[in-house]
């Protein structure tokens, strides 16, 4: 924010100089962020589509865009048969159908994090964070939900990534879109667990796979983010 708007600085220490309108100013940066998150999550709410290897597919049976829940209609498809729903109830209890423990752990994340075909569990890090589900939502978010099947490179003069100059793939960048996309692939909204899986220990360990700068994996990760037609060009190309 300062690198954007240098002349905060003086706000903030004006702020600073009262207890009373430092907390005022912190509440404030709460409420923001909390309403930003807010907006990203109801925008991608029915994007399930963003899941398809082929954008021209759609599912069976379709998700209405409408309403405040994910809903099926039932009339242009199947519905879960009752295996199917016994076995989401069981999953979303940690356990699997025969009632055996089946914990989330923090190090273990949707296949739809993954790069086709990549997971490997001797190396659960390969292919990770590389999904077109993940890059897809990570372009919704910074350069608007028209850009996310774009691979073109090209940014709207409008968008988060040029409001907040915002040029760089960071580790921290990560863990929210899979918050977010965690999110999409849920019937509940934001929160800080679902079910048995918990929000809160996916991004803390995300955050912390980035720690370490100079580790090749996250060279590669953070790199890969960069390139052209992924995310966003270091300098970013006008339209």
């Amino acid at each position: 924010m300062l690198a954007t708007s240098p002349s905060t600085a003086d706000v903030i220490r004006e702020f600073w100089k009262d207890s009373a309108q430092w907390a005022c100013l912190q509440k404030m940066f709460r409420e923001a962020a909390t309403n930003a998150r807010q907006s990203d999550t109801t925008s991608l709410k029915h994007k399930l589509h963003y899941l398809l290897a082929d954008p021209l597919q759609s599912l069976v049976p379709k998700i209405t865009e409408g309403g405040s829940n994910k809903t099926q209609e039932s009339e242009t498809g199947p519905v879960p048969t009752a295996a199917a729903t016994t076995a989401l109830k069981a999953l979303m209890k940690a356990k699997t159908v025969d009632g055996k423990k089946n914990a989330h752990t923090a190090g273990q994340y949707p296949s739809c994090f993954y790069s086709e075909g990549s997971y490997d569990p001797r190396d659960p890090s390969k292919g990770l964070f590389r999904s077109p589900f993940l890059i897809r939502v990570a372009r919704h978010i910074w350069t608007t939900p028209t850009t996310a099947f774009d691979d073109s490179g090209k940014v709207p003069k409008n968008c988060k990534a040029r409001a907040h100059a915002q040029l760089t793939w960071e580790g921290e960048m990560t863990g929210y879109i899979c918050g977010q996309a965690r999110t999409v692939i849920s019937t509940s909204d934001w929160t800080s667990k679902d079910g048995a899986y918990n929000y809160e220990r996916m991004f803390k360990s995300a955050i912390k796979l980035f720690e370490k700068k100079d580790d090749a994996w996250v060279t590669d990760t953070l790199a890969f983010y960069q390139r052209p037609g992924i995310w966003v060009p270091r300098r970013l190309r006008r339209r």
